[in-house]
């Protein structure tokens, strides 16, 4: 396997438990390809600029928060 490939791959995996995101998910938001961590799974190696555009969004996602609400009695 290559090295650089496996340890993209582990950040990835990382990333995906971390947010309980469907790996599909994930390819979908990154590359337009829900295929993309499986392509990933089985051998393929990723493009240089591509690897950047990954963890460019991996360092830059803020997992989306339900809308607060005010709470019943307090002052508007």
């Amino acid at each position: 396997m290559n090295s650089t490939r496996a340890k993209f791959l582990a950040e990835i995996e990382r990333f995906i438990d971390k947010h309980q995101m469907d790996t599909s998910t994930f390819g979908k938001l990154t590359r337009n390809d829900p295929a993309f961590v499986l392509r990933l799974r089985r051998g393929r190696v990723p493009h240089v600029d591509t690897m950047d555009e990954v963890r460019e969004f991996m360092a830059n996602f803020k997992q989306a928060r339900p809308k607060s609400r005010p709470l019943a009695g307090a002052a508007a």
